[in-house]
């Protein structure tokens, strides 16, 4: 065969003739196709349109499983689990730092937040931090953001089932931080990704996440120790580096999140909206998931939760609340209560035989001690996981030994622990299904110690510790607990700490003996010189919670008491939360006194009353009292829908000018269809501009509570870049310089600047200030000069709280 090959190759000649007629044959192909080329390209394209189209179809039904896995991975971090988180959710109110001054002749309004409404939120600056406390919805706000960037139902042919990647990180689940010396970031996030949502793919992730925007929603921030938050932190910058057109969200406590600040994080506090309207969203949503035949929330329902609005529930307990009364009726008016109702109705008895019916409440008891124990463990610290190996040696060291327990017994306590109620269990990780939990076994196991566990005491002032130590309360007698918080109270005059030992009295038991120690503490604070009336009416109203008709006496004895300004106008409120009719001619009195404050008080102190007569008494006043307090007068009215505007209604037909205005402006504040029609007519029809203008004013206010607020979340402040410190710089004849060497300037502003120069500096540090700038604002606070004491006390209180509870820099 070889020979045969190689006289064939021998054999071969090039044939010249053959070769030209070929080359001319491709010539004259490739010059058809290209003068044809335009329908050649639209047969290609047409021929390659259905794989095309089932390539498409394979990653966006990938994604679409992603997304919906997500979702429902989401659902189960939600207390309750709802279906429909969306129905429940009540968006929060967003605060974002007040914008800084350009020119040192600005008045500085240090607290001044910017509202950012909810869906604007992932519209302005790419890295934030959701601030606040537990129980005021930053997980579910955190977690909506998955249903806001979902557009399957908006728009179901895109080429993807979201505007954004959505990728959840939870940092609870961060066991370990990375051995590997130099890890790849983006790889540390799809990690800790797959640990919320196993069925997820790490690769397919990581390229998600390098080929498309993609918005990562960080929860549990505060859940990382103080000593491996930097590392954390240097970890996310590095992957937000890499992936520069993403958004992050980390949802954070009120404290200790400064190294995101300095990487350019910005902290937004998450405010709940808790008002009637927000009852009905929640009550509403529920009872349709739960499939409640009534729908709609009527009394007595209604007034269990206004009490629990005016005693400053959570928005966590109102859901709380919900669910107890669709599941059972039951709507007890303390917190605890509620707590262990809703444990009987999720963690019912189980059914065993009649002749065996005494192991059931024997079964219950090892139950619960064995989840005070977990929860105790989990929550001191003493250990971060349980695997389901080792609840079951823990449930082993609290059931009876071998010889005396029953089969039965064992059983039933297995069975309720795996009741899936409580517990989440995993193949390696058993945890609970939502934090109250493990706060409320914590409590229980506390209130049955003889002794006060030091741990309560020395988490006193610890936000994460706040549920814990409220069901503590609630479960019976804690006086040494109490009076650790009274002693924070008086001995730095700490105005929340009593307000927090207030509501303890609140949830605690009718027959609490330290209640009146409490209401002795907040009656003798009430009356201090030192007292801002803001805070004086914040005390006088816990004290109208707390000690109800003795109160009532308190308010009338302190009136004829004192006669500072102050004082006798929260008095006059006080009796409005507290008071009978007997009052209301105290509090027509307070009408007619000579200092605004008091006669505000007494309007607002009538509308509190609410009864026929002072609505009556409001009605009268409305076109006696000066021009400024008619304006309150109104939206007193406004407040009581009810009774109140009707009276407005009838008083845009008054002869007098303010009056008329006076009704426009309170009827501004209803948000109903008929009142809209009103303000419409008087914007058209009134013959005074005065009353045209107010309705026209009172119209734009509407309009803007119904839309969505355009403002979006600006990116934090650079020093090199403030105006006013490159205007003052340039006065003295220097340059600011970048960066360090800004700071430099302004740290010298508040050395030797002028007062005005130095709020603004302070203004700036309150935003960017580190640990190392402390001193020199704390050289200011005996400033001769207020407005700069209460500049570099904001500035001071704001450092600490992002540094607190990090270790202090090497």
């Amino acid at each position: 065969m070889f020979n045969m090959s190689l006289s064939f190759v021998n054999g071969w000649a090039f044939d010249w003739r053959s070769a030209l007629v070929g080359a001319g044959a491709a010539w004259m192909i490739a010059l058809i196709l290209y003068l044809r080329r335009a329908s050649v390209a639209a047969r290609l394209r047409q021929l390659w349109k259905p794989l095309a189209r089932w390539q498409e179809q394979l990653r966006s039904s990938v994604a679409e499983k992603y997304l919906a896995a997500l979702q429902q991975a989401l659902r189960t971090t939600l207390f309750f689990e709802p279906a429909d988180p969306a129905a429940i959710f009540v968006p929060p109110v967003l605060l974002a730092p007040p914008v800084l001054p350009t020119t040192l002749v600005e008045d500085v309004e240090l607290t001044a937040q910017q509202p950012i409404a909810y869906e604007q939120l992932l519209a302005g600056h790419s890295r934030l931090l959701l601030t606040g406390d537990r129980g005021q919805g930053r997980t579910t706000a955190l977690a909506l953001l998955v249903w806001q960037v979902d557009r399957t139902t908006r728009e179901p042919a895109a080429a993807t089932p979201y505007t954004r990647f959505p990728l959840w990180i939870d940092l609870d689940q961060l066991l370990e931080l990375p051995a590997d010396e130099d890890p790849d970031p983006v790889e540390f996030l799809t990690e800790l990704a797959v640990k919320f949502l196993p069925a997820a793919r790490a690769k397919w992730l990581h390229k998600q996440l390098l080929n498309a925007p993609a918005v990562i929603l960080i929860d549990n921030w505060g859940r990382v120790p103080g000593a491996d938050r930097t590392t954390v932190a240097q970890l996310l910058i590095a992957a937000a580096q890499q992936l520069p057109e993403s958004k992050w969200v980390v949802v954070t406590g009120q404290e200790g999140y400064a190294p995101l600040v300095e990487a350019g994080f910005v902290p937004i506090k998450v405010q709940p909206q808790l008002d009637q309207e927000a009852l009905h969203t929640i009550y509403n949503g529920w009872a349709t998931q739960l499939e409640h035949e009534e729908t709609k929330l009527k009394e007595p329902f209604l007034s269990t939760l206004q009490r629990a609005l005016e005693s400053g529930d959570t928005l966590l307990d109102f859901n709380l609340r919900t669910i107890l009364y669709l599941r059972t009726g039951l709507h007890p008016a303390r917190l605890i209560a509620v707590q262990q109702a809703l444990l009987e109705e999720l963690l019912p008895t189980p059914g065993l035989k009649e002749a065996e019916h005494e192991i059931a409440p024997v079964a219950k008891r090892i139950t619960f001690e064995t989840l005070g124990e977990l929860a105790w463990q989990l929550k001191t610290g003493e250990r971060t996981r349980f695997s389901p190996v080792e609840i079951k040696e823990l449930l082993e060291t609290l059931l009876p030994p071998p010889a005396e327990r029953t089969s039965q017994l064992e059983q039933a306590t297995r069975k309720l622990l795996h009741a899936k109620s409580l517990l989440r269990w995993d193949k390696e990780l058993v945890t609970f299904k939502h934090y109250i939990w493990e706060d409320f076994f914590t409590a229980r196991r506390c209130s049955q110690q003889a002794e006060l566990p030091p741990e309560l005491l020395e988490h006193l002032q610890d936000p994460a510790w706040t549920f814990t130590e409220e069901y503590y309360l609630g479960l019976g007698e804690a006086p040494a607990l109490v009076k650790a918080q009274l002693q924070v109270s008086l001995a730095s005059d700490d105005q929340r700490a009593l307000l927090t030992a207030a509501r303890w009295a609140i949830l605690a038991p009718p027959e609490t003996q330290w209640r009146k120690v409490v209401m002795k503490v907040l009656a003798q604070t009430f009356t201090k010189s030192n007292i801002s009336p803001a805070d004086r009416m914040r005390l006088g109203h816990a004290l109208a919670l707390v000690a109800g008709e003795d109160a009532r006496l308190f308010f009338l004895q302190t009136l004829r008491r004192h006669r500072a300004p102050d004082i006798r106008a929260a008095v006059l409120r006080g009796l409005g939360w507290t008071g009978t009719p007997k009052e209301m001619r105290i509090l027509a009195g307070g009408l007619t006194a000579q200092d605004f404050a008091t006669r505000e008080s007494a309007v607002r102190a009538l509308g509190d009353l609410a009864t026929p007569g002072a609505l009556r008494l409001l009605q009268e006043q409305l076109p006696l009292v000066d021009e400024k307090l008619m304006l309150i007068l109104a939206e007193t009215l406004a407040a009581n829908q009810a009774g109140g505007g009707e009276i407005l209604k009838r008083a845009t037909q008054s002869e007098d000018l303010l009056t008329r205005r006076a009704a426009i402006h309170g009827l501004g504040k209803i948000r109903e269809p008929w009142t809209r029609e009103i303000l419409e007519h008087a914007q058209r029809e009134d013959p005074q501009w005065l009353v045209r203008s107010a309705a026209e004013a009172a119209l734009s206010e509407l309009e803007k509570n119904s839309t969505s607020s355009s403002a979006t979340v600006p990116p934090p402040p650079k020093m090199d870049e403030l105006p006013w410190l490159i205007n003052w710089a340039a006065e003295q004849g220097l340059g600011v310089g970048i960066g360090e060497a800004a700071m430099q300037i302004l740290l010298r502003i508040l050395e030797s600047g002028n007062p005005e120069s130095q709020v603004l500096a302070a203004a700036s540090l309150a935003q960017l200030g580190r640990r190392e700038h402390l001193p020199a604002l704390q050289e200011l606070l005996t400033s001769p000069e207020e407005k700069v004491q209460a500049a570099v006390s904001y500035a001071i209180q704001q450092i600490e709280k992002r540094y607190a509870g990090l270790p202090p820099a090497e």
